[in-house]
């Protein structure tokens, strides 16, 4: 068709199409940087400004190590000689290929360990077994292992660092299936490595599903292609926009594209219904026989409805941003401005399209009326409406309560599940050699203090021991394990080893340093590092305030200027985490449910009628995480978001059935009737988007990485119960005395008694009030077409 000919709407679409066709390269470019600069650790979702964060750098920066890569394998005992073989194998590497890796410090091996003990201590083989057992001695004696200091460095080196200590590994003649890596250098890798995988394998197949459930609703391949070409542009730009704005790639933000995607194609299956619905309605024998456009038409009704709801649905997401863990604080910024922006994109694209489908459809057939579809339900809710607000409200409460004993965990080991090859390497270690997650404690010793190096050792030593008295501890060890323990008596002996051991202390203290044992010169820092497992239900905040009481009991006992005790480690910040990700989780949906009553209650010109319309929309998060908080599933970083998120999708459903109900109730009169009318006309465009939302999520389900499956199920379990709650609750709400609170004191027409009756038309936006045209529910009644 000639350029001239087409219309100001084609032509805008044609420009949009192609400005988006040559920004794919760049956003293909961008995908691929942000999947090679990913980066996951519960220290990184901690803010900068937070005290645990804070505490945790500097320690790193003062030991120039941030955590040990443990290393073990199949037959690794103290006397398998590939164990001092591997430890040779990373010692004799040139300072420029060690600067390559994250790796600082010397080696600690068990069989040198061993060895050290037994001729610089003089203790014997099984005491220094016993005194190793927990760091690089198993449990039965024999197992050992290596662990390798790594730098608080940038994530650039992470593989390049595992590549290097596999090599060493086949250098000492270890095949790779026989290896076992452990550490939180190794998990954030891990980590990385899953969430790329799961993105990569299922948003195929999340499209594929997306596509088919797009055509079956709107049975056009112009129309459905438009969708999804802006949805896929929009799903993708999520991605691309990361390196831009100098964010790394998370376990949150990988399901931003999937998510907005879907969101992208439900608004767009909403805004061709109202195209649809006015094509039907003015198609004769021609397009515009009787002289009304249909894509004008459906602009006109269908622009504001769409644009509210997308707003809605903005508000859920935003809520996200008073979020103090910094990937569900970015994943609502970006998704809130992403949903608004896409709308942009439709209303862009989709007039252009609807022209196209008008030029080459053939005559629509309706299918079949709401009232034959929907009776029975239609019936249930009317005459049992009583019963179904008294359950809905019960559950509510019973939800209300189980929220209340929502538990929620960030340890990295809930991130993967137990098939993945990281959990069974921490299931290994662990049975074998101990737990395996740090806790550091920092005695430190500040120019002021008037100990010599004996006595601070001897500090050193009696803290270590305090530690030991806490159940909960698998195991504590410092530099001072691997030194004489200085007796507390005063005989002739005791000071000469204490004389001997002092003038041997300048020397010993600079093997420390080497080591990370110990930091500093005249103002020291000496770590304790205590051990607890990755697995089980561990409360760190109890576990910590053992720790504190008895540290500060044994240097209270002390009495000494210039000495203090500080606490670090993974365990203290996965701590911090969780308690921060129960308070977001609460302090972002009381924001959005408040928000979104806000806008309600202006909508609707009705406090009551805006709190209300709320019922069915909190109806979901309540059952969901109450039944969660009853039964101990705990909340973790990737279902955070689900309820906030949920609610502003399912807030659309309701605005779309509340403002057919009204319009309806105000030309009849008849609070039953305008019920029906709603839920027969509204009914099939609410199943219509649940299915895009849901059923596009569903093969996330099957991801590896935890937080994607359990992100993916919880949107399809809440967007379940948000239809119950708008197609069941909310009528039998209707149909109960609260109804009234939603009726319009002026009808158009007056109402006559006797069974409920449906009108056969809508009236014009313009009939009804003043300014912006009201939201106005889209038509349920989709049609079959055909393009020649």
């Amino acid at each position: 068709m000639p350029l001239r000919q087409l219309s100001s709407y084609e032509k805008r679409a044609a420009v949009t199409l192609l400005l988006m066709a040559l920004s794919l390269p760049f956003m293909g470019w961008a995908a691929v940087v942000s999947f090679q600069n990913t980066l996951n650790s519960p220290v990184s979702w901690l803010p900068n400004e937070s005290v645990p964060r804070q505490q945790l750098v500097a320690f790193a920066e003062e030991f120039r190590t941030e955590d040990m890569i443990v290393v073990s394998w199949e037959g690794c005992t103290l006397d398998d000689p590939r164990l001092p073989q591997f430890a040779e194998a990373v010692s004799s590497r040139s300072d420029g290929e060690l600067e390559a890796t994250n790796l600082a410090g010397t080696v600690l091996d068990g069989f040198h360990a061993v060895e050290r003990l037994i001729y610089d201590v003089e203790l014997s083989r099984e005491e220094a077994v016993e005194r190793l057992q927990g760091l690089l001695v198993g449990r039965d004696g024999k197992t050992s292992c290596a662990l390798l200091p790594t730098r608080y460095r940038s994530n650039d080196y992470r593989d390049s660092t595992i590549t290097f200590v596999m090599n060493a590994t086949r250098e000492a003649g270890i095949p790779d299936s026989d290896v076992h890596l452990a550490g939180a250098f190794v998990e954030g890798a891990a980590i990385d490595e899953a969430s790329a995988k799961s993105f990569k394998l299922f948003v195929a197949p999340s499209i594929v599903m997306v596509s088919l459930i797009c055509w079956m609703c709107l049975r056009s391949w112009k129309l459905s292609a438009a969708v999804l070409s802006v949805a896929g542009f929009a799903g993708g730009s999520m991605i691309a926009v990361l390196p831009p704005l100098n964010i790394q790639l998370n376990a949150v933000l990988v399901v931003m594209a999937p998510l907005l995607m879907v969101l992208t194609v439900s608004a767009g299956v909403h805004l061709v219904n109202y195209y649809l619905d006015e094509w039907r309605k003015h198609y004769t024998e021609g397009p515009r026989r009787d002289g009304v456009d249909p894509v004008r038409a459906a602009l006109a009704a269908g622009w504001w409805p769409c644009v509210f709801c997308t707003l809605t649905t903005a508000i859920g997401m935003g809520s996200l941003t008073l979020s103090e863990i910094v990937p569900v604080r970015q994943f609502g910024a970006l998704t809130a401005l992403a949903v608004m922006a896409s709308l942009a994109l439709l209303l862009l694209v989709l007039p252009g399209a609807m022209y196209w489908h008008l030029r080459t459809a053939k005559p629509p057939t309706a299918r079949v009326d709401g009232k034959q579809r929907w009776g029975l339900a239609m019936a249930v809710t009317r005459r049992a409406w009583a019963p179904i607000v008294v359950l809905g409200l019960c559950m509510m409460m019973v939800g209300g309560f189980g929220v209340s004993q929502v538990k929620t965990s960030v340890s990295v080991m809930n991130l993967l599940n137990d098939h993945h090859w990281l959990v069974k390497n921490y299931h290994w270690l662990e049975e074998r050699l101990g737990p395996l997650v740090p806790i550091e404690v920092l005695v430190r010793f500040d120019g002021k203090c008037e100990l010599d190096d004996v006595e601070r050792l001897q500090v050193v030593q009696n803290v270590e021991e305090a530690m030991y008295d806490v159940e909960q501890l698998g195991s504590v060890f410092s530099g001072a394990t691997f030194l004489p323990y200085i007796p507390a008596d005063s005989s002739f002996q005791s000071l000469t080893e204490r004389t001997v051991l002092r003038r041997r202390m300048p020397e010993i203290k600079q093997q420390l340093r080497s080591a990370s044992w110990m930091a500093g010169d005249n103002a020291e820092t000496w770590r304790i590092s205590a051990r607890v497992p990755a697995f089980g239900d561990e409360n760190y905040d109890e576990l910590m305030t053992h720790i504190k009481q008895s540290v500060s009991h044994a240097v209270a006992n002390e009495m000494i200027d210039g000495l203090s005790v500080s606490f670090t480690g993974l365990a203290p910040v996965v701590s911090h985490a969780q308690n921060m990700l129960l308070d977001d989780l609460f302090r972002s949906l009381v924001a959005a449910v408040g928000l979104v009553a806000l806008v309600l209650t202006i909508v609707f010109r009705s406090v009551r009628a805006g709190l209300l319309a709320m019922i069915p929309n909190v109806f979901p998060s309540l059952l969901l995480f109450g039944g969660m908080g009853l039964l101990g599933f705990p909340v973790d970083i990737g279902t955070v978001m689900t309820a906030s998120v949920a609610l502003g999708i399912a807030v659309d459903d309701t605005i779309h059935y509340l403002t057919w109900f009204r319009r309806q109730q105000q030309i009849t009169g008849s609070r039953p009737a305008a019920i029906q009318s709603a839920f027969s006309h509204s009914a099939v465009a609410m199943m219509q988007t649940t299915a895009v939302c849901g059923l596009g999520l569903a093969p996330f389900v099957m991801a590896d990485f935890v937080p994607t499956a359990q992100f993916a199920w919880m949107m399809i379990a809440l967007l379940a119960l948000a239809i119950i709650g708008d197609l069941i609750l909310l009528p039998a709400l209707l149909t109960s005395p609260l109804g009234r609170a939603f009726e319009s004191s002026s009808p158009s027409t007056p109402s006559t008694p006797g069974p409920a009756t449906e009108t056969a038309e809508l009236p014009d936006s313009t009939a009804v009030g003043s300014g912006p045209p009201a939201p106005m529910a889209s038509r349920s009644f989709v049609y079959e077409t055909s393009e020649r």
